[in-house]
């Protein structure tokens, strides 16, 4: 075959792509698959003059024609093989009377879902049951396709010809409806089936609507569907086609351009608001293309967009979460980890603890915030664990977290921690932190041991071990039980005015506690 039957192939095969795609997506009758019909069509007879056959191979890495591959560098054929391969065809024939009838009904069969044509037989026999005699699939030997051509042709009824083609139903471009203008509609449907049509129209217009001068009418599309898909006041048929409907039109093309638009620099944050909900609803269809934008973005300010639509997904996103902590790009990773910490899920912690040994430091510091924020037992032991630990900024920042956690838990490992001997005040800005955590968990089974360092004098480092000093006298406070009065009161005449101070602090918040009890 000539380098010129390669290339008309290459454009035939990509209006057929086309044809398929708008069979997908408008209902009968739509001029753009009428468009798109023509097209095609067109597309492929220059190769079927004189009589001549159309052979072609099909294999999941694309076409081959004479056992050359061709369009390896069209994205559309590209994406067209493994589509119909994954459809088990491997060889096609097109015959020199090719019919626009057969041509719709081929583009219908290859529409199908796997599923459904697995239960209709396989692909063969989809062609056959819609009477098609001008494309075969899987059958190369001429004599056996004409023979069975001729069968379907004598049982078949009459086709559409071509002067009758023109005739069909289509509703002619100029008529087509201004998108709002079928949404106004699609609000007020009175009736369930008025609701179908219009509901088949509006998913006809969309993927028309994926452009930039279109795209307020887009969101305010997708986000009335959302809205009657989730709303438990919609009628429950109404919801599931609604549902349908979604998942028809929510491509990765529609996706990414929802995505790009919340993003915009201009997008109002109402909109931007709109677009976040509109996600949620997609689910999985929208979580790993947000992460796949994340992953790639170099602005800050997109980076929180796009970081704020994750965390809106809540739970269903830990899965593609997971996956990218493994990703090569530490930043890839942190970014991961920071969603994980705002969705605030407990059972995210075992995604997150292999992490405290990353070789990255900031994506260290990000898991003990994100474990902070996620909570319960298994955050605790990852915490304590971190707190025992060699490397001594994540050991005090684990420190200040299981404060945040205000989580009963960590407090007897606190309280050893505080415990510790330091003579020569090396440790002591840790004791510190770990003081203040247990204020900040206000657990009184640490009063005892707080009461004890308040007594405490040293002989050596005493200034030093006066700031730990008035670190339990404030705590003593925060905590708040009448149990640590007596060693306040001591604490109010000491000779360290800072110790001194912070005693006489504690009581007042004592006090105020006790009025407030009464």
């Amino acid at each position: 075959m000539s380098t010129q039957t390669h290339d008309r192939l290459i454009l035939a095969l990509r209006d057929l792509a086309k044809l398929v795609k708008g069979v997908q997506y408008y209902p009968p009758g739509h001029p753009a698959v009428k468009n798109a019909l023509l097209s095609a069509r067109n597309a492929f007879l220059p190769m079927l003059q004189d009589g001549e056959n159309l052979h072609f191979t099909v294999r999941r890495e694309g076409f081959f024609l004479d056992d050359k591959q061709f369009g390896k560098e069209s994205q559309p054929l590209q994406k067209l093989a493994p589509y119909l391969f994954a459809r088990r065809i491997q060889q096609i024939v097109i015959l020199p009377d090719l019919s626009l009838e057969d041509l719709l009904e081929f583009s219908k069969s290859l529409a199908l879902e796997t599923k459904e044509i697995r239960s209709r037989g396989g692909i063969k026999e989809v062609l056959l049951q819609a009477r098609i005699t001008t494309i075969w699939l899987n059958e190369t030997d001429l004599s056996k396709i004409l023979t069975e051509k001729e069968k379907l042709e004598e049982s078949a009824q009459p086709g559409v010809e071509e002067e009758d083609f023109n005739q069909l139903q289509f509703q002619p471009p100029e008529d087509i409806r201004d998108l709002r203008d079928v949404l106004k509609e699609l609000r007020a449907a009175k009736t369930d089936q008025r609701f179908r049509e219009l509901l088949q129209e509006t998913t006809a217009l969309i993927p028309d609507a994926i452009q930039p001068n279109k795209r307020l009418a887009l969101t305010e599309a997708m986000a009335l569907l959302c809205q009657f898909a989730t709303n438990r006041r919609i009628p429950m048929q109404r919801r599931e086609l609604t549902s349908q409907a979604i998942n028809h039109v929510a491509t990765r093309e529609l996706v990414g351009f929802l995505i790009d638009f919340m993003c915009k620099r201009d997008t109002s944050p109402r909109l931007k608001d709109v677009l976040k909900n509109i996600l949620v609803v997609l689910k999985h269809r929208a979580i790993g293309q947000l992460m796949e934008k994340l992953s790639l973005e170099d602005s800050a300010g997109k980076r929180k967009i796009l970081v704020e639509a994750l965390i809106r997904q809540g739970h269903d996103a830990l899965p593609v979460l997971a996956e990218h902590l493994q990703d090569d790009r530490w930043f890839v990773v942190r970014n991961a980890v920071t969603v994980i910490g705002e969705i605030r899920h407990p059972d995210s912690s075992h995604f997150l603890g292999p992490l405290l040994q990353h070789e990255e430091i900031r994506v260290r510091r990000e898991v003990v915030r994100a474990l902070a924020k996620t909570g319960g037992q298994e955050a605790v032991n990852l915490l304590l664990k971190t707190v025992e630990g060699s490397d001594e900024e994540m050991a005090r920042q684990a420190l200040l977290s299981l404060g945040a956690l205000k989580d009963d838990r960590a407090v007897p490992a606190l309280v050893r921690t505080v415990k510790i001997r330091d003579p020569f005040m090396k440790r002591s800005s840790f004791t510190k932190d770990a003081i203040r955590s247990i204020g900040e968990i206000g657990s009184p089974e640490a009063i005892p041991a707080l009461c004890s360092i308040l007594r405490q004098n040293k002989l050596i480092k005493r200034t030093q071990f006066a700031e730990i000093r008035a670190a339990a006298a404030q705590a003593l406070g925060e905590i708040g039980y009448e149990d640590a009065r007596s060693a306040l009161e001591v604490a109010v005449d000491d000779k360290f005015a800072r110790v001194a101070r912070q005693a006489a602090l504690a009581l007042k918040q004592l006090k105020k506690g006790s009025e407030h009890a009464e």
